[in-house]
């Protein structure tokens, strides 16, 4: 099964919960995709508990939108 998981940012300082549910899910088969609303900030991968590092979620499969690739559409 796949699974696309949207979040406000990630990598962040504070994820503990977040990698341990992702992490959970991985164990469990689920093939996932992060998608973080956030531009990504490298530096905060620091922060990355090893529970998901780069084996378990390699980084190519955290996405990262930023402004300029999410917008709001509206109708008329």
């Amino acid at each position: 099964m796949k699974l696309a998981v949207f979040t406000s940012r990630y990598p962040a300082q504070v994820a503990t919960f977040f990698e341990r549910d992702m992490r959970s899910l991985l164990e469990a088969g689920v093939e996932i995709d992060v998608f973080s609303i956030a531009p990504l900030d490298a530096s905060l991968w620091k922060h990355s508990l090893s529970l998901l590092g780069p084996e378990q979620l390699p980084r190519d499969r955290v996405h990262h939108l930023g402004s300029s690739r999410a917008s709001v559409v509206s109708s008329p």
